[in-house]
Parts: structure tokens; C-alpha cells; sequence
């Protein structure tokens, strides 16, 4: 995040809001919303809730960005 607030410091555009989003989501509208490295901990159907108010609260151009990993390896 701080990279990212550094990189954009100068683009009034960007606001950076950091939640918890299985205990709330922040109000309003996003042309942007990323998760990085959570959202596969999650079971099935909250990861189906997730999904659906993510999509709910993106403008009509807005994009999701869900940044996981996996090694592909058993015991990794």
C-alpha cells in the first residue's frame, strides 16, 4: 500500500481505504477494489457472498483484482 500511495501521490483520483472486509465493507461505489492473498482461506460460501457484494459495489467500468498464489505443490 505504501508504494502504491506513493506512486499515485500525485493523482487526486486515489483514495486508499484498508478493511477488513469479512467485518464490514466500506459505503459507496469502486472503480477499483483488490484483495491480496485471503479470499482462499475463506469456505465456498462466503467466498460466493464476497464475490457477489464485491461485483455489487463496483462502478460500471470498475474491475476486481484478486491476487492469490499457489505452488501447485503438496506440503508447500
Amino acid at each position: 500500500m505504501n508504494v502504491a500511495r506513493q506512486r499515485f501521490s500525485e493523482n487526486q483520483n486515489f483514495d486508499f481505504i484498508t478493511e477488513d472486509y469479512s467485518r464490514k465493507f466500506p459505503d459507496g461505489n469502486f472503480d477499483l477494489i483488490c484483495s491480496a492473498l485471503s479470499i482462499h482461506h475463506m469456505e465456498d460460501s462466503d467466498k460466493q457472498l464476497l464475490y457477489n457484494l464485491v461485483f455489487e459495489k463496483l462502478t460500471d467500468k470498475g474491475c476486481f483484482i484478486n491476487l492469490e498464489s499457489s505452488s501447485g505443490l503438496k506440503g508447500v
